[in-house]
């Protein structure tokens, strides 16, 4: 199995720092390839994210490849994501990939965990292409551990996630359109894209999935329950317009979901940025999940899913 981590970062090094600092401390991720795309233009901080990865991740790799990708201009979130996906997957033949944005922080043996939460899905399911090991829980750490093995079934959470070669053939048709339709020009300020006409052509086609009928992919789906579909629509005032909102739709579509630990294992730092202000880190009350390094998360390798669970924060 052909595996990689791809760090996407524009600006931000204080971020960009403190993200290659987790990695290091992942023996798994130390050994595995790396890919950091870091964006350009003239405003950019590209030399100096460049030179943290040379002191942070360069001197810590015990195995793997590292490549830092230059953009040439301003790329923006959305053509930087989804060229690092294409890059990965349909130039280097990757079979998974795991997405770590610059202001995600993942705790030790995050990549590990994941990787393995991913096989043990693709042994099971027909139909989950993401997994990731970030979610909003805000458990206390007695009742985190006590739930160390079990997932559930979602569409949210992409700060980091391990993408899969199934899932981004079945997503990248979606993004493509979105890419010719709505991005602006590589130069352009990514904030300029229609939001608007983004959601509306989302709305869309999530009305038409609907009227279709939502069926998994697969005979042996991930056990969610029916209402899965429902509670993976956005409605008019909330949904984005952003790459990560495409995905999730095109996920939907294609009857596929992504399955995620009951319990975080990553710190979601980015209290400015593209998507949101310090305000906004605060009312999304991303200040309260704070992970704990669970005990013996290196050796985890079957899961249980796991049904609502009201001792189990999630804010």
């Amino acid at each position: 199995m052909k595996t990689a981590i791809y760090v996407t970062a524009y600006n931000r090094p204080h971020y960009l720092a403190e993200c290659l600092c987790g990695l290091t401390k992942d023996p798994i991720a130390m050994q595995s390839d790396i890919f950091v795309f870091l964006d350009g233009g003239p405003d950019s901080t590209q030399a100096a994210n460049a030179k943290l990865v040379d002191w942070i991740l360069a001197p810590a790799k015990t195995g793997g490849e590292l490549h830092t990708i230059k953009r040439d201009a301003n790329y923006g979130v959305g053509h930087n994501m989804i060229e690092a996906r294409r890059y990965l997957f349909d130039g280097l033949g990757y079979d998974r990939a795991m997405l770590v944005e610059d202001d995600c922080v993942l705790m030790p043996h995050a990549f590990g965990l994941n990787d393995r939460l991913q096989d043990w899905c693709d042994r099971h399911f027909t139909n989950v292409g993401v997994t990731t090991i970030w979610c909003r829980c805000a458990a206390s750490a007695d009742i985190k551990f006590r739930h160390q093995r079990t997932v559930k079934g979602g569409n949210t959470n992409w700060i980091t996630a391990m993408w899969t070669r199934d899932a981004w053939l079945a997503v990248r048709p979606m993004y493509e359109l979105y890419e010719r339709s709505f991005l602006p020009p590589i130069g352009e300020p990514y904030s300029s894209r229609p939001h608007r006409k983004i959601t509306d052509w989302l709305l869309s086609c999530q009305a038409e999935v609907a009227d279709a009928g939502w069926s998994p992919r697969g005979d042996q789906p991930f056990p969610e329950d029916a209402d899965y579909f429902t509670r993976s629509l956005m409605d008019a005032d909330h949904m984005v317009s952003s790459q990560d909102g495409v995905g999730a739709m095109a996920m939907v579509a294609a009857g596929m979901v992504k399955a995620y630990t009951t319990v975080n294992r990553a710190t979601y730092i980015g209290r400015q940025g593209e998507h949101g202000t310090p305000d906004q880190y605060e009312q999304s009350k991303y200040h309260l999940i704070l992970p704990d390094i669970m005990r013996g998360d290196h050796g985890v390798a079957d899961f249980v899913v796991e049904a609502h669970d009201k001792s189990v924060v999630v804010v």
